[in-house]
């Protein structure tokens, strides 16, 4: 690479790079000139030339990258390296390569070099060849260096962990455990830089099967204003991805600071405590509001989650220094932000308390068992060894004492208990309680009897959804075991799509209702249930219960849930878990209708929410392949 060269070219190939932009992306050059606003050019040059040759990777794989500029330059060179992935070799000679380069490098493995003079105009200096000369070969030497380098002979699948000073010991045995069960384990400093690039990696590379965020201390450091944040959207990745996520309150019990010096103003005058950790860092203990905002951060990633997600409560000390006999150590403290947490998050959400200290051997092994077991229910399951143990399922835990005298699986109840020190590797369960079981010689039971029945004959339990009632009448003709109604029926039965049923186009329960009273008469013996909404907004919270009774006072045997948040994935499904238009929702109204007798066959959409649907008393679940469409489609491709 002859740096004279790349130089003179510059101009043309900018010229070129233009317009070829403008032809790819849209982008209207003729209004950036008109608007005549360089910083808003820019922005748009950056976005779009990311775009660019983000594109220009996916189509023809190529190994580097290089860039040279000042502020503007650096700018938007490292806006399109960031794009790339990190398998790519990035180089950026620049003015301002020292001090903070935070904002430039952002997740990603680029490396900035010093131009130590100003790079203007097309002649080099002395110097200016020597550092482009030197930009040159540290990209050469990159690529030459992996190309030359086998891959390793077995590629594991990769664990992401959080770690810092505070919580090395505890981040060091999670990591040989996961070596022995076969996962390879990327270990992540929590300075602001590591949680970023912890957070990219989650996002992009298709080898990430579980996240183990045991360290946490960023958010403390965003929410107070410390050095070592990571940004809003630190913790996020994993559940948008689908990822198993394990969250601890890892060092959230201090904020990071370069020197008392650097500590705001408006901190010095509050009783706060510091503590000085090496002659570059001085922490500062949290306070009640600090740990409230940490706790509502929590909440909003458990509820936007669409993985499976639980969090690890260490009660004797989320620290070294918050451990019994450090300076930070406050047990009232540390209490009010585990009770907060565990009132704040939704209902579906795992919450083990493991008494112990972070850095306590049997947290690690709580927190990698936790893992496992999120990670076996997860999408990306396929993906796992096959030496890894089939491990339980891990929502709740149980102390020595309660593990040694477990009853039969149908009477382990579900509230979450302590694990102590000893009680790492009990077996945790989360079955269904004695309460929400059926009730001898109720009419419950005796449908359950004749669905098991038709499974001992060998054959399938058919459950027909009916619309009108001459369709009801027909599928008891026919011999259908369960007929459900629920309002997407109705459509159908004016040739409309079964997704109507999911769209603003009427009151689902209402609907339920009406067709309940055309339908039931005619129905002799089959079980008919009804499709309940459990996210209306006006049926749920108290309105619920004698919503259920109404439907069992009719005649309806049971309910099922639908319409469903399931069949809703993405940013809209993000939104609605955020905003309490929940899965947990129907996994209550299912407990609910189970604990009143009534027959349940819920929808569930991954191993996750069958096990929660399970536990809620479920009958039956039923597991959702798609539209009918789909279902055909797939079983011609086996």
């Amino acid at each position: 690479l002859c740096p004279w060269c790349a130089l003179t070219a510059f101009p043309v190939l900018l010229t070129l790079l233009r317009s070829q932009l403008a032809a790819d992306t849209g982008l209207d050059l003729q209004e950036l000139r008109s608007r005549n606003d360089r910083g808003h050019a820019l922005k748009c040059m950056s976005e779009a030339a990311s775009v660019y040759v983000a594109r220009l990777h996916a189509d023809a794989a190529f190994d580097g990258v290089i860039g040279c500029g000042g502020s503007g330059g650096t700018s938007m060179v490292c806006a399109v390296m960031r794009a790339l992935p990190h398998r790519v070799a990035k180089v950026c000679l620049s003015t301002v390569a020292s001090g903070d380069c935070s904002q430039y490098i952002g997740g990603s493995n680029l490396v900035m070099i010093p131009s130590l003079v100003d790079l203007t105009g097309t002649r080099l200096n002395t110097i200016s060849h020597q550092q482009l000369c030197m930009a040159a070969g540290a990209l050469v030497g990159m690529i030459q260096c992996c190309a030359s380098t086998p891959p390793p002979p077995h590629r594991r699948p990769v664990v992401l962990a959080s770690m810092f000073g505070n919580t090395t010991k505890c981040i060091t045995q999670c990591q040989e455990m996961l070596d022995t069960r076969g996962f390879e384990t990327l270990v992540f400093h929590a300075v602001g830089s590591g949680g970023r690039t912890l957070e990219r990696m989650a996002t992009d590379s298709g080898e990430v099967v579980g996240v183990l965020d045991l360290t946490t201390t960023e958010l403390a450091d965003e929410v107070v204003g410390g050095v070592f944040s990571a940004g809003p959207e630190r913790l996020f990745a994993a559940g948008r991805r689908g990822v198993a996520h394990v969250i601890a309150p890892g060092c959230i019990d201090m904020v990071n600071f370069h020197s008392m010096a650097g500590v705001p103003s408006r901190l010095k005058q509050q009783e706060r405590i510091f503590y000085e950790w090496n002659a570059n860092i001085v922490l500062m203990r949290t306070n009640r509001d600090d740990l409230q905002q940490i706790a509502d951060w929590f909440v909003r990633v458990a509820r936007q989650s669409t993985g499976p997600v639980a969090f690890l409560l260490p009660l004797r000390g989320m620290s070294l220094l918050s451990a019994e006999g450090g300076p930070f150590h406050d047990p009232e403290l540390d209490d009010f932000f585990f009770q907060y947490l565990k009132k704040s998050l939704p209902p579906n959400v795992a919450v083990r308390e493991v008494d112990c200290a972070i850095n306590d051997i049997e947290f690690s092994r709580a927190a990698v068992d936790t893992l496992i077991t999120l990670m076996a229910s997860s999408s990306l399951s396929g993906s796992l060894p096959a030496t890894s143990p089939s491990p339980s399922i891990a929502s709740t835990s149980v102390s020595p004492a309660a593990a040694a005298a477990t009853p039969p699986a149908e009477t382990v109840v579900l509230e979450a208990t302590r694990v102590t020190s000893s009680s790492a590797d009990a077996t945790t369960t989360l079955t269904c309680p004695p309460s929400l079981k059926p009730k001898p010689g109720s009419n419950r039971e005796r449908l359950l009897t004749r669905l098991r029945q038709v499974l001992r004959e060998n054959k399938p339990i058919i459950g027909a959804g009916a619309g009108t009632g001459i369709s009801a009448k027909f599928e008891e003709r026919g011999g259908a075991d369960i007929i459900i109604i629920y309002n997407s029926g109705r459509f159908r039965m004016a040739g409309r799509s079964s997704l109507c049923g999911m769209m603003p186009f009427g009151n689902a329960n209402k609907e339920v209702v009406e067709m309940g009273h055309e339908i039931l008469g005619v129905v002799e013996d089959t079980p008919v249930l009804a499709g309940v909404c459990a996210t209306d907004p006006y049926r749920s919270g108290r309105m619920l219960p004698p919503f259920l009774e109404k439907l069992k006072r009719m005649g309806f045997a049971g309910v099922q849930n639908f319409p469903t948040v399931g069949l809703v994935d993405g940013n809209y499904r993000c939104n609605l878990e955020e905003t309490g238009i929940s899965y947990a929702l129907e996994v209550e109204m299912i407990r609910q209708a189970a604990s009143m007798d009534l027959l349940t066959t819920p929808y569930a959409f991954n191993a996750q929410e069958a096990r929660l649907m399970a536990a809620a008393g479920a009958d039956v679940v039923v597991a959702h392949m798609g539209l009918t469409s789909k279902v055909l489609e797939s079983s011609y491709s086996l």
